[in-house]
């Protein structure tokens, strides 16, 4: 997006016109969507931390808190709703820390639990999203954002604050590693 319309959508949220809330969702929900829903496996989960992050941005905008400077409206979208998905999964862990009855857990968490069952079950799709939820948060940050959102290394390493190089590496380990997960499955894809 140019710098122009950026401007733009920070003026216009300043104006507090309500038509600016339509294009910021318009123009960046699915991103933040699917690195949300990447990131939790689950849709309500997503789409609540896509409410929150831009309820987040507008907020920052009003504040003063955004400054172009510091990067692009994309960006501090991504870095919001990777840091509260994050949060997210904290006080589920902390919540499923505490349940003593398996039949609570979600089942991908349970001990009967297979690859192969999962991919009788739901699909292949669900086992390609099986393999990226097994890779590290890093890895599947990585690579959500470079394969399924199509962001250049560049716009990567500016989301995550990273560099150039290192979103390589990363990627590249992703990649590697999603390989292996999937190798045993071959066959079934």
């Amino acid at each position: 997006m140019s710098e122009n319309a950026q401007d733009s959508i920070i003026r216009r949220i300043g104006r507090d016109d309500p038509s600016v809330y339509a294009d910021i969702i318009r123009i960046y929900a699915d991103d933040v969507m699917r690195l949300c829903f990447l990131i939790l496996g689950h849709q309500q989960d997503a789409e609540e931390i896509l409410q929150e992050t831009l309820v987040k941005f507008v907020t920052l905008v009003r504040e003063g808190k955004f400054r172009q400077q510091n990067g692009s409206i994309k960006g501090l979208l991504m870095t919001c709703a990777k840091n509260l998905c994050f949060n997210h999964l904290k006080k589920k862990l902390i919540i499923l820390s505490f349940q003593d009855d398996e039949t609570n857990l979600p089942s991908i968490l349970k001990e009967n639990w297979t690859p192969m069952r999962h991919l009788e079950e739901k699909g292949k799709q669900d086992l390609l999203e099986f393999a990226i939820m097994k890779l590290p948060d890093s890895q599947r940050i990585v690579l959500t954002l470079r394969e399924l959102n199509g962001e250049s290394y560049q716009e990567i390493a500016e989301t995550l604050r990273i560099t150039i190089e290192n979103v390589r590496k990363t990627l590249y380990r992703a990649r590697k590693n999603l390989r292996a997960i999937l190798t045993p499955y071959r066959d079934q894809l």
